[in-house]
């Protein structure tokens, strides 16, 4: 696992810095959410890595590597669920199926916990505004129909580890901070993820 988490966090500072260049926004100054401040996304990110490394190693097991809810497909009539897209990667070892299932987990919960497909739907609200910091007023449209899923995932474990366990929290925030230069054709959608990493590290607080 150690492994595959620090690529993870060359990935991420790549990332941020990449946004950061194209956006000229500054990720080591604080932000305010819905009239809260929060610390820089530098800072969380580093906070987030830091819960990772100080977690045990794991034996891989099969990775899908991208297991959110749009690879993911249900055929209602015959009950069967089946997944698509794989994309299992790790640096020198190319493609691979071997993985720490606690990536998929994260994955998982980044469309369950994280709304990442509201995001993409765009079903929310996020209004920004630029001052001595940079301020979101941010909200999802009738989030309260989708908590039941939030509360359900968050009972379930995998082999042994829990949905709302520390790691899984830190990899979800690093997701969104980590696509933000991904998603560049969609400025608005860029600071929807933005704010929601900081609304998942104000609500795992």
């Amino acid at each position: 696992m150690r492994r595959k988490m620090l690529l993870s966090e060359r990935k991420t500072f790549r990332r941020i810095a990449q946004f950061e260049a194209e956006s000229g926004l500054n990720f080591a100054q604080d932000m305010r959410l819905n009239g809260q401040i929060l610390p820089a996304p530098r800072r969380i990110a580093e906070e987030m890595i830091e819960i990772i490394r100080n977690v045990p190693k794991r034996p891989a097991s099969v990775l899908h590597g991208d297991f959110c809810f749009s690879n993911i497909l249900y055929n209602s009539r015959t009950r069967r669920v089946r997944v698509i897209d794989p994309r299992g990667h790790i640096d020198s070892f190319g493609t691979t199926i071997g993985g720490d299932c606690r990536y998929d987990m994260a994955k998982l919960s980044h469309s369950v916990v994280g709304w990442y497909d509201l995001i993409i739907a765009g079903r929310f609200e996020c209004r920004v505004s630029h001052g001595q910091t940079l301020g979101f007023d941010f909200a999802f449209e009738n989030a309260q129909r989708y908590t039941w899923m939030v509360e359900r995932l968050e009972r379930l474990s995998v082999t042994g580890i829990a949905f709302d366990a520390p790691e899984i929290r830190a990899l979800t925030i690093l997701l969104f901070l980590s696509m933000l230069p991904l998603h560049g054709d969609q400025p608005t959608r860029q600071m929807a993820f933005l704010a929601n990493a900081l609304r998942l590290y104000q609500q795992f607080s």
